[in-house]
């Protein structure tokens, strides 16, 4: 979910020394940085519709060609981190939001090399790369890479979202970034 600019509230505190500075600053670099998770989950989920599951329906759910989405829908972020001078948010798959049947190769198999047969933890590297080998069977597309992680990293990258989407949070909050 984006903040619209009605929605953003400017903070207007009085400022009396560092501490309070640091705090006003902290608060508005926190919203920004949820803010521009937000667009970068957006921006992947947006990916593994492009990469992993079009034209690649023919065997999803028991071959009823419909994905489940549930790896598109487990892309979520962590609580921010927050240090003294700097904020951390992690983007990832949460397994748990994805259900796990071995039996009929959902996010799992029972030729898993450990026995446990879950490889939820394990399918954005297996899917990104092309790494699943023979797990799902021979000889199939799944077998392929889709790079939607990679695809994300170098859209972001090449097209300075990560940056832009930053400098305009900024901007909603009355801030402007130089350079």
């Amino acid at each position: 979910m984006y903040v619209k600019k009605t929605d953003v509230i400017n903070v207007k505190r009085q400022i009396r020394n560092a501490n309070d500075l640091n705090n006003t600053l902290m608060s508005i670099l926190m919203s920004v940085l949820q803010e521009v998770a937000d667009k970068i989950n957006d921006k992947l989920k947006a990916r593994i519709d492009e990469d992993v599951y079009i034209n690649r329906n023919n065997y999803y759910l028991n071959g009823t060609g419909t994905p489940s989405y549930e790896f598109r829908e487990s892309v979520t972020t962590d609580e921010m981190v927050k240090g003294k001078n700097e904020v951390q948010i992690r983007i990832f798959h949460d397994k748990e939001k994805m259900s796990f049947k071995p039996d009929d190769f959902m996010h799992g198999s029972r030729y898993w090399k450990d026995g446990t047969a879950d490889i939820r933890e394990w399918l954005p590297k297996i899917i990104n790369d092309g790494l699943s080998g023979n797990l799902f069977g021979k000889n199939k597309w799944w077998q392929k890479e889709r790079p939607y992680f990679s695809n994300t990293l170098k859209e972001l990258e090449s097209q300075g979202l990560i940056r832009k989407w930053f400098k305009e949070g900024l901007k909603r909050r009355g801030i402007n970034m130089v350079g």
